[in-house]
């Protein structure tokens, strides 16, 4: 579980998410420092813990459900 979370919820969903969403800042003519950009970074790593965990969590569901209907 702990490995999913970190390389599918932390790396991948949070700093990809903290990519686009400094993109999105970017193009939209904001000023973007380093400051704003390492921010953006950490409070998406944070939201990648609780994402990946709900989609362990909700993986688990699934996988019980389907191997319980059989």
């Amino acid at each position: 579980m702990l490995r999913f979370v970190v390389v599918r919820g932390v790396l991948a969903w949070g700093i990809g998410t903290a990519v686009i969403f400094t993109a999105i800042q970017f193009l939209q003519h904001h000023e973007v420092g380093m400051a704003d950009v390492a921010r953006n970074i950490g409070m998406f790593m944070v939201g990648g813990i609780f994402w990946g965990a709900t989609m362990w969590w909700l993986g688990g569901r699934k996988k019980s459900r389907s191997q319980h209907n059989r």
